[in-house]
């Protein structure tokens, strides 16, 4: 489940020496940009160690992960856990799905402490080395704020920061690719309705969808079968569609966004979840 990355550095940090980053810690920041990009990987990791409760939910943790890292996920990685959803289909889950899945809801019969130690190396082998790519990635444009003139920092305070990496862009983005994902993930009830999705899809990607995709899935009749369909094999068959084609494409499409994304601070004590867009 590791691989090279195709962007960003192109030797990942040694695991061996990887820091946990739950001993990181997150307080009042003249630069909090920096701080609230590790303190919202710190929550991703905590989810991956703890196991997913359906294929669903790796989905989406898959599709935040590229938005969280900036698109610093490497993009064959994502080509490889797409692979993972394939077994499913028909037959038995790959042991790689069920490594993620929590012990209920996995078909495979594994050892918990293996189960265990597979999901750190998930997270030092490729959600670390990722956020170290999105740190670099971040330092040069992470804003800098002074004290004010009662000296406190408090409104630029990491933990109250509202949008991912203090990018409202990110934030939109993230919930535009929630959005489209599981309209994807529960099917269309007509061939209107996957028109109107595919315009959406072009948006949540950034433009980084495979040309003629889109096209694609509303001309050939067995695709869309399966995206009009409510059978269980048709479900499992369009997580491996969005496995495989919406999360590398989030991916790529994160990275090019926060290249055009402006920082802007905006504390906010209540909920951080970005919106699904409908």
């Amino acid at each position: 489940m590791t691989d090279t990355p195709t962007n960003g550095e192109n030797t990942p940090p040694d695991a061996g020496g990887a820091v946990d980053l739950d001993e990181i810690e997150i307080g009042e920041s003249h630069r909090p940009a920096l701080e609230k990009l590790v303190s919202d990987l710190k929550e991703l990791e905590r989810e991956l160690l703890s196991g997913f409760n359906t294929r669903r939910e790796a989905l989406i943790w898959l599709q935040k992960l590229a938005i969280r890292t900036l698109g610093q996920v490497p993009d064959k990685w994502y080509r490889r856990m797409s692979n993972a959803f394939t077994g499913g289909v028909r037959g038995k889950e790959r042991v790689v799905l069920s490594l993620l899945l929590c012990e209920d809801a996995r078909v495979r019969d594994l050892d918990e402490s293996a189960v265990e130690d597979a999901r750190s190396r998930v997270s030092a082998m490729t959600v670390r080395p990722s956020l170290h790519r999105a740190v670099r990635q971040l330092r040069s444009d992470a804003g800098e704020y002074v004290d004010d003139e009662r000296g406190s920092t408090s409104k630029h305070d990491p933990n109250k920061q509202r949008y991912i990496a203090m990018r409202p862009a990110l934030n939109e983005l993230e919930g535009r690719q929630r959005g489209v994902l599981l309209r994807f993930l529960d099917g269309f009830d007509d061939v209107q309705a996957v028109v109107e999705w595919t315009g959406d899809v072009e948006v949540a990607t950034h433009g980084e969808i495979r040309d003629a995709w889109t096209t694609r899935v509303v001309s050939e009749q067995s695709t869309l079968n399966t995206l009009l369909s409510d059978r269980d094999v048709d479900e499992r068959a369009r997580e491996t569609v969005a496995a495989h084609f919406l999360l590398p494409a989030f991916n790529a499409g994160a990275r090019d966004l926060f290249g055009r994304s402006i920082e802007s601070p905006n504390a906010d004590t209540e909920s951080k979840e970005a919106p699904d867009w409908e």
